[in-house]
């Protein structure tokens, strides 16, 4: 029942923004800047793109060490397949298809592939938030008197200084968590502390020890230094490979050619902010809306038809072809997503 209300939610948030964007917006506009889109700049913003979802399946391999010897090739497929389905189907169940295709196909077992793949996120988190953080800092300085209108909303610029300090302190808890976890004592500690509190329902503290397992299972190949460098240097070339597609994409497009590098880190990471917020799948609408205000805000733009257009291209550019591979390597792998969904709602998800 509470995955069905949380979905139905998602739906409704991603359609009320849909609704927004194209009623503040003149479609007529929108379609002359989506038709004055330089498609030369196309190619290489895919390579960017592309290349660094292959860089994500070279750095989930790093979280199978030191138990698992697996490659960026060996991960590609579940990594495509994972993505593409979660572009489209609800409750992020490609995470739980590719946990199980790796977890069967390589024999770690569901348990361990799943826990790699929350370290994944974690690591994401981190770098995003980090990024954001420099990104806004090292940009120039938004005038405290400057107010930002947005849909009927008003922003000032003396709002924005706490939020980079909010946003620090949050990188610096989540690295010191991090940090905390590899230490094995802790996670054990953690368990214990769950069990002892009074009144939590037996179920949940189960669920609760599940989740610190994983995340320590996850931690595991980070504990060696030469491995950590490796996954802190593979996130920031993911990430920056993406900032750099978002880049390439916006060189078409008239009225953004004064984006910098550090202009698309920052929205990339502000739009990673933006669709946390429950959505339907593929974040439709909520993408959207964090491109503009992040164009409006870093100062970049404050045409909506430009921000729109070029909103929409880059959802497009990275959203169509995933949903095309991950298909295509969904029917080589003859992954059966009725038979995984099933054993990810009973809680069995394949042999360990």
């Amino acid at each position: 029942m509470k995955q069905k209300i949380i979905l139905v939610a998602g739906f409704l948030i991603s359609g009320f923004f849909l609704f927004k964007v194209y009623t503040q917006i003149n479609i007529d506009e929108l379609l002359a800047a989506l038709g004055s889109f330089n498609l030369l700049w196309l190619p290489l913003c895919l390579f960017l793109f592309y290349y660094s979802m292959y860089l994500r399946a070279v750095r989930w391999a790093l979280f199978f060490r030191p138990n698992y010897e697996l490659t960026g090739s060996d991960l590609w497929r579940p990594t495509m397949i994972g993505f593409g389905f979660n572009s489209f189907l609800p409750l992020r169940i490609g995470e739980f298809i590719r946990a199980t295709l790796v977890g069967r196909k390589y024999e770690t077992g569901f348990a361990t592939s799943m826990a790699t793949i929350v370290t994944e996120r974690l690591f994401d988190s981190v770098t995003l938030l980090g990024s954001l953080g420099i990104t806004l800092a090292l940009l120039p300085p938004i005038d405290p008197a400057t107010t930002v209108e947005f849909w009927g909303f008003t922003m000032k610029g003396s709002q924005l200084g706490p939020l980079v300090t909010n946003i620090e302190i949050l990188c610096g808890v989540m690295i010191l968590g991090v940090g905390m976890f590899m230490i094995p004592a802790v996670p054990k500690l953690c368990i214990r502390i769950v069990f002892a509190l009074p009144g939590l329902p037996h179920g949940i503290r189960l669920k609760l020890e599940q989740f610190i397992e994983g995340i320590a299972r996850g931690l595991e190949s980070v504990r060696d230094p030469k491995t950590f460098a490796m996954i802190v240097l593979y996130s920031l070339a993911i990430w920056v490979l993406i900032a750099a597609s978002n880049l390439v994409l916006a060189w078409g497009f008239v009225g953004l050619e004064e984006m910098n590098l550090l202009h698309s880190i920052a929205i990339v990471a502000l739009v990673a902010v933006a669709i946390v917020v429950p959505a339907a799948p593929g974040y439709w609408g909520l993408f959207e809306v964090g491109v503009l205000f992040s164009l409006v805000v870093l100062g970049i733009t404050e045409d909506q038809s430009i921000g729109a257009a070029y909103a929409i291209t880059i959802h497009l550019v990275q959203w169509a072809p995933i949903v095309a591979l991950g298909l295509y390597y969904s029917a080589r792998e003859q992954v059966s997503v009725g038979a995984m969904k099933a054993e990810a709602d009973t809680g069995a998800p394949g042999p360990e």
